[in-house]
């Protein structure tokens, strides 16, 4: 079952290229679907084998939207499964990115204000500690 994703993932791809190939369609007006011996439901656009039990056909409710997009609809439901993960994860890194930017501008502005506190003092206990602020985190 850990592989189950990768498989449906390389069943999507394999239907958008079958799509893309002249003279073919990867959309299928009927769809058939049935029990295996060992109990497996399937779906394809063919009917079942003798060895397995019948199977029924499905009808598409509404074609249009299958033929939008040449994907049937447990396959359409799947790649906006994944156009969803995708977004996520593009806008988990836009914050991490933006967080990261937020730390080190106060980073900087930190670097800053102790280089300005080292110039502008006399204070020879003042120096010592902007001294060595810098030294650990700045230089």
């Amino acid at each position: 079952m850990r592989h189950a994703p990768v498989i449906l993932a390389s069943l999507i791809w394999g239907s958008l290229l079958a799509g893309l190939h002249p003279g073919r369609t990867a959309r299928a007006d009927t769809v058939w679907q049935w029990t295996d011996a060992r109990g497996q439901t399937h779906f394809s656009d063919t009917p079942p084998v003798e060895t397995a039990r019948p199977g029924r056909q499905i009808r598409f409710a509404d074609q249009a939207t299958g033929a939008a997009s040449g994907l049937r609809p447990g396959e359409q439901e799947a790649l906006h499964r994944m156009e969803r993960r995708r977004a996520r994860q593009q806008q988990r890194a836009l914050d991490m990115r933006q967080r990261n930017d937020h730390a080190v501008a106060a980073h900087r502005a930190s670097c800053r204000a102790n280089r300005d506190k080292l110039r502008s003092t006399r204070d020879r206990e003042q120096r010592k500690l902007s001294i060595s602020y810098l030294s650990k985190h700045c230089w």
